[in-house]
């Protein structure tokens, strides 16, 4: 049985890139500890991420565990930029 989220995490141009990622890996860490002890194999198939009238962007999401201490590390939290569209 397959079924899909489709949720917003956060607004382009109105947030920095940090809290988008921290979004991003809430929600990731939200739906996997709601994963039922029953199921087996990969639940989280595929992601998408895509702004309004934005072509969608296929991400891993088996690489994308992990990417809050991942961007922390690449970037000092002072230069944090603003995304735009």
């Amino acid at each position: 049985m397959a079924s899909g989220v489709d949720t917003v995490f956060g607004e382009l141009g109105k947030m920095t890139v940090l809290e988008l990622v921290e979004n991003y890996a809430a929600l990731i860490e939200e739906i996997l500890r709601a994963k039922p002890s029953a199921a087996k194999g990969r639940y989280i198939k595929g992601i998408t991420l895509a702004g309004t009238m934005t072509p969608g962007i296929k991400v891993d999401p088996a690489r994308t565990r992990g990417i809050l201490e991942e961007f922390a590390e690449a970037n000092d939290s002072s230069e944090v930029a603003t995304v735009t569209t």
